[in-house]
């Protein structure tokens, strides 16, 4: 789906919000080109404390949610249902 150049930056970034959501609870993000406010937390943790899934929301718009495995993935949801 993604070239490993492209799968190296995605898995950077997932490192990266995974990592500040185990140390604040939560990333808080703004979309670079619209400039609305998002947020990814951990929806499930595994028994070693890692995160096992994410769930993300617009701050503008919270009934509108995703699901995912991954940050990343979240993020390709949130923006697919952006208003």
């Amino acid at each position: 789906m993604y070239d490993s150049e492209e799968q190296q930056e995605i898995n950077t970034w997932d490192a990266q919000v995974s990592r500040k959501i185990l140390q604040r609870g939560q990333y808080h993000g703004v979309h670079s080109d619209s400039g609305k406010n998002f947020i990814i937390e951990a929806e499930a943790y595994r028994a070693d404390d890692s995160i096992d899934s994410f769930r993300g929301w617009w701050t503008d718009e919270p009934g509108i949610a995703s699901y995912a495995d991954t940050p990343f993935e979240v993020w390709i949801d949130l923006l697919d249902s952006e208003p």
